[in-house]
């Protein structure tokens, strides 16, 4: 008896399951490279009840099985890329093996946006008579931030930049600057450039830089072009 009861049981699973289908398919970059983790999702189309979720493995692959037939909405939401989504109609025993899906890069926050007003420097004579400019790097949220690489470029002249990292209170400086016009860089991976074009360096005086440079994070893997893109500054006399 307990044979014959696994053994129907066994019938109405493979019953069950030939009445099913499955879908399966592959995530790419634009250049064809595989996105891992990414989340994918089976909607039931018009309502939008999920019903499965998973995510792509290593090789950038997803998999479906036991759908019912019917209309769904397939829905791809990776990291760092545009989602997608496309209609998809599974019917009964039907195994759908889709083309390999090419997601664009999302537009990275901060890289396209607007430059802020110009950065205030003040200048003050030093006792010493040094020329010299010192200022600070922040993040978004105000905090300092630290291993920014600050690079002094002269501008007009064939001179060798200078450059820095800055520390635990994210603060730079420069001493024995010749007097001169040069362009500023601030660099860090994971975050937008900061760049000031062209800024003037008087001789025997301390030219701060007031308000911090503010970087802006980009997502982690991907570099931004520079958010701050800034052709002079206003010297405070």
């Amino acid at each position: 008896m307990v044979g014959r009861s696994i053994a129907l049981f066994a019938v109405l699973r493979m019953l069950s399951y030939s009445q099913t289908g499955s879908v399966q398919g592959r995530i790419v970059d634009p250049i064809g490279a595989v996105i891992p983790n990414a989340d994918v999702e089976l909607r039931t189309s018009p309502d939008g009840t999920l019903g499965q979720i998973t995510r792509t493995d290593l090789s950038g692959r997803f998999s479906f099985t036991a759908v019912a037939p019917g209309t769904y909405e397939l829905l791809v939401s990776p990291q760092g890329f545009n989602r997608h989504s496309e209609s998809i109609k599974v019917t009964e025993g039907q195994e759908i093996d889709l083309p390999p899906i090419s997601l664009a890069v999302a537009p990275i926050g901060g890289c396209d946006q607007p430059p802020p007003e110009l950065p205030r420097i003040d200048l003050e004579a030093t006792k010493s008579g040094e020329t010299l400019l010192d200022g600070a790097v922040v993040g978004t949220g105000g905090e300092f931030v630290a291993g920014v690489t600050i690079t002094l470029s002269s501008v007009g002249k064939k001179t060798r930049q200078r450059k820095m990292v800055t520390g635990r209170w994210g603060r730079f400086s420069f001493i024995g600057v010749t007097p001169g016009m040069y362009s500023l860089r601030a660099t860090r991976y994971g975050y937008a450039d900061f760049v000031i074009d062209r800024f003037e360096i008087k001789a025997g005086q301390r030219t701060h830089i007031v308000d911090s440079l503010e970087m802006l994070n980009c997502l982690k893997g991907l570099r931004c072009e520079p958010n701050r893109k800034i052709h002079a500054v206003v010297l405070c006399l």
